[in-house]
């Protein structure tokens, strides 16, 4: 099976970086459809950013993405959006790798809960901005919470860590191990505490 790139983010967020998951086959004919740009920057693991390699930036149509070492990267930032009909649900591999995670840190004597926030439609992810603009206001929502369809979590890629409190994880020493040990579950750091 291939290697797949997978998103964990949240305010401790890591980016699941190799689980497998085969790519469905495509004709060539299909990609003439396909628009593609050019964006300076690396992708992927630690030994990528080293290399400072360019990543081609390719419009799916649905999503955007680029091409990883083993398989593509979906893409889902402020700069590429998922379309409100992007829609895989939760990607099973991602899954098991985290509660391999999750497992792990409970072992290590983190309180880290069995619960976690996976995969969130456009719909899901709507309500929850907007909840968020409405009790908080847009421009402070804007600082902790993803427009529809620019959240990571609408890829079935991402996934919160919940404390047994039933919040959100952000314990400095669970961030730091997170930091150290996830690369053993194919993670990687998607985005810093907040």
């Amino acid at each position: 099976m291939k290697k797949r790139y997978l998103v964990l983010s949240g305010l401790i967020a890591l980016t699941l970086a190799a689980c497998s998951q085969e790519k469905p086959a495509t004709s060539e004919n299909q990609t003439s459809t396909e628009e593609k740009t050019v964006q300076e920057g690396t992708v992927g693991s630690k030994s990528q950013e080293a290399s400072q390699k360019k990543a081609e930036v390719v419009n799916k149509g649905d999503y955007y993405s680029v091409q990883g070492k083993y398989d593509e990267i979906v893409i889902a930032n402020k700069h590429y959006p998922l379309s409100k009909d992007y829609n895989p649900g939760e990607n099973p591999t991602a899954k098991a790798e985290l509660l391999k995670l999750i497992a792990a840190m409970q072992e290590a004597g983190f309180p880290i809960s069995d619960h976690y926030s996976g995969f969130r439609s456009y719909e899901t992810q709507t309500q929850l901005y907007q909840d968020y603009v409405n009790k908080d206001g847009k421009a402070e929502a804007d600082r902790y919470s993803a427009r529809p369809g620019y959240s990571e979590h609408q890829t079935g890629l991402a996934f919160d860590l919940i404390g047994t409190d039933g919040d959100l994880v952000t314990e400095e020493k669970a961030a730091q191990w997170l930091l150290d040990h996830a690369a053993d579950y194919g993670f990687c750091r998607s985005l810093s505490q907040r």
